[in-house]
């Protein structure tokens, strides 16, 4: 029976042993370059379904400070162009990511606050511009192929909204002006934000 006791004393030993380096290695690779190749994929479609040229897409650096926890910056842009008015609407977000890897591993949880930028050329009225404070949040999966580290794909998706002051798009007079103004600033408000998806395509090491 002492014996018994011995060995498994021992064994308590090495696996605390080995718990202990686990948790304290921090070996493993810190950055991750993505470049968005879901949105103009996206794009593409709504292209077709209106024959406008629409594009989009977003470039990502992450750091990883923990094994459960990293920061990451993103600029993204949206555009699209209407033919038929030689017109065109534009949108341009830098954010700041926070992310939380549960298991330390591929699937996270991501928390981003930022500025976006909309623009509107029109060639009969003066450009329109507005200005966003924009934050929400996504759920993904960074996916290693192999061991970490190298070729990763990250699928994503979530939901973001805009904060900021609407925008004049009417100046005439009228009783409709306002009501105009009013639905122009909410489909302004979702080409901004909204829900939305993503496939980050890029390199860990």
């Amino acid at each position: 029976m002492k014996k018994l006791y011995v060995i498994l004393l021992v064994f308590c030993i090495i696996s605390g042993k080995s718990l202990w380096a686990d948790e304290g290695n921090d070996n493993f690779p810190r950055n991750t370059i993505t470049i968005d190749v879901g949105t103009p994929y996206a794009t593409l479609l709504t292209s077709a379904f209106t024959g406008d040229p629409f594009f989009g897409s977003a470039i990502q650096y992450e750091r990883q400070i923990l094994p459960n926890f990293s920061v990451a910056g993103r600029m993204e842009y949206i555009g699209l162009w209407f033919l038929d008015s030689d017109s065109s609407i534009s949108t341009v977000t830098a954010g700041l990511h926070g992310r939380y890897y549960p298991n330390g591993r591929s699937f996270f949880l991501d928390y981003m606050v930022g500025y976006a930028n909309l623009y509107i050329v029109s060639i009969s009225d003066d450009d329109i511009m507005g200005h966003y404070f924009k934050t929400g949040g996504k759920i993904g999966w960074r996916i290693d192929f192999g061991k970490p580290g190298g070729f990763v794909l990250e699928p994503a998706f979530g939901i973001y909204f805009p904060f900021g002051p609407n925008i004049q798009f009417v100046n005439s007079e009228g009783w409709g002006r306002g009501l105009l103004n009013f639905f122009s600033n909410m489909l302004a408000r979702t080409f901004v934000a909204g829900f939305g998806g993503s496939l980050g395509m890029g390199f860990r090491f």
